[in-house]
């Protein structure tokens, strides 16, 4: 079975991250990069688009690819993804929990929550920290 891609905004601002906590198993009420599965024929940006108007609300501006990574995600059977996330640091909107989305906080970079859902996840986040720090 292919990989199945999906996009993420890591969203900056005052040196801390947006993060937002999962209304919906998998990892049900834990942290999370805002995001999600690209539907079909889709582009990455699109898709990243679409998926920050649906889960917060907001449009997003001059996203910038930062990496990519592959990740599992727990369904039954669990499936392959191949994972790619962009820097966000521009938006329009009011940010509002919406979609699969229970609640959003802003973390500082240094202190990021234990409870976070994906492994790749907190990988895209230490290597935003290594790209920040130059």
């Amino acid at each position: 079975m292919n990989s199945k891609p999906t996009v993420s905004a890591l969203i900056l601002r005052d040196n801390k991250v947006l993060l937002t906590k999962r209304a919906i198993s998998p990892f049900k009420g834990q942290w999370d990069i805002p995001g999600g599965f690209l539907d079909m024929h889709e582009t990455p940006v699109g898709g990243l688009q679409r998926e920050m108007r649906e889960e917060l609300g907001v449009r997003i501006m001059q996203p910038r690819f930062l990496s990519v990574y592959v990740g599992l995600y727990p369904s039954i059977p669990p499936q392959s993804t191949l994972n790619l996330y962009y820097l966000v640091t521009r938006f329009t909107g009011k940010l509002t929990p919406q979609d699969d989305v229970a609640a959003f906080a802003w973390h500082p970079l240094n202190r990021l929550p234990k409870k976070l859902a994906f492994s790749n996840n907190r990988q895209a986040l230490q290597d935003l920290q290594k790209f920040l720090r130059g």
